[in-house]
């Protein structure tokens, strides 16, 4: 899926989907394509709910 995305300097911020049952909580590889076609390495992200506990 798209998502909205800001560019500063070599990084990458990601927004996530406005609707938590577009990309439920738990573990995504991110890839970015490029307008060549080329695709990147996949991050690991982790996608957390706000009323989530932090962990111990």
């Amino acid at each position: 899926m798209k998502l909205p995305f800001a560019q500063q300097g070599g990084k990458l911020e990601v927004t996530a989907p406005p609707l938590p049952g577009l990309a439920i909580a738990g573990d995504y590889l991110l890839y970015v394509v490029g307008t060549n076609g080329a695709v990147s390495d996949g991050r690991h992200v982790v996608l957390k709910l706000l009323s989530d506990p932090e962990p111990d």
